[in-house]
């Protein structure tokens, strides 16, 4: 086998590769993170990229936000993830 230092191996180019960004789905885990959705959506427009703002709360900050008997009322939530971590 030939060794990398071989003048008959040719060595890759150091350049990193080039990757295709067409856009993003930007996603919050708790309302002190919409602003911030918000930046970075509005950013990636001005860049001409597609971003999709995706507002959402992480289930381990639910008591956070919502009360007691909201957790059990409010039928119009929706959960994304739900695994035990």
């Amino acid at each position: 086998p030939m060794s990398p230092a071989s003048p008959a191996v040719k060595k890759e180019s150091a350049a990193p590769p080039q990757f295709a960004f067409a856009g993003a789905a930007i996603m919050s885990t708790h309302p002190r993170d919409y602003p911030q959705v918000d930046s970075a959506v509005s950013e990636l427009r001005q860049r001409d990229f597609w971003a999709v703002p995706c507002f959402g709360i992480h289930p381990w900050f639910l008591s956070e936000v919502l009360t007691e008997s909201q957790h059990f009322t409010n039928h119009h939530c929706t959960t994304g993830e739900c695994d035990e971590d």
